[in-house]
């Protein structure tokens, strides 16, 4: 079952789209419920947890970019669309990590290829637990928890946004297995998560828990490239 909002003041282009996405979703065999906000408030103080959120960037009292930067703050997983005829919504959209863009009036080809790619990338997420023989015991995580690796004293630390286990393995060989959930090598000490990167600054790589990890210079180009490859693979959009 999938969860989509859809955010705009205008009555009749959120009928619309509820009906485009709800006949599409039937055809497929996808089970959906959608939701709709005339301001998008609501999403703020119910922080529901939705798959996607289609939002109108031209919106009072708060603008689409405002209201997703709210939504990031406390959910980085859900998908957000612009819904827009506002010409500059480029220069915003990779600060919310948007997946993708539709402009008004609503073009139901674009539409249809947007949810294609929203559901084949939420079907590609499937299956991410990974088992862990750490020196606390065997453990299952859920590769989306974890931020980094980092070698220290001949010990491979895994760093979750809860917990640490140590792991006495070569780091070479944790990347093996790690490479397939998108994590990648920054510095020859340290093997981060993609999905866990907040920026880049320079030779510091920002993690959305608010630590820090450095960046090897030379690695810093080949990294930028994979990673803004992630971003576009991922979310569908990079400015």
């Amino acid at each position: 079952m999938y969860r989509i909002a859809l955010c705009d003041d205008e009555e009749h282009i959120l009928q619309n789209l509820k009906k485009l996405i709800h006949d599409y979703c039937a055809r497929n065999g996808i089970d959906v419920i959608i939701d709709i906000s005339i301001n998008g408030l609501g999403l703020i103080e119910e922080n529901k947890a939705y798959h996607a959120i289609f939002l109108d960037i031209e919106m009072i009292p708060e603008t689409g970019i405002q209201l997703a930067k709210k939504i990031r703050k406390s959910n980085k997983d859900s998908k957000i669309i612009f819904v827009t005829n506002f010409s500059d919504y480029k220069n915003h959209a990779f600060d919310v990590r948007a997946f993708d863009y539709i402009e008004k009036p609503i073009n139901t080809a674009k539409l249809i290829k947007t949810l294609e790619d929203l559901f084949i990338n939420y079907a590609a997420k499937k299956n991410t637990v990974i088992c862990l023989n750490t020196d606390e015991g065997t453990v299952s995580l859920d590769s989306n928890e974890i931020l980094y690796l980092e070698y220290i004293s001949r010990k491979v630390h895994v760093i979750t946004y809860t917990n640490k286990y140590s792991i006495s393995q070569s780091l070479s060989s944790m990347y093996l297995e790690f490479s397939k959930y998108k994590f990648e090598y920054t510095h020859k000490a340290y093997i981060v998560n993609m999905r866990c990167i907040k920026k880049i600054v320079k030779f510091d790589i920002l993690l959305d828990n608010g630590s820090t990890i450095p960046l090897a210079q030379k690695k810093a180009h080949g990294f930028k490239t994979v990673y803004y490859n992630y971003l576009h693979n991922t979310y569908g959009t990079v400015i």
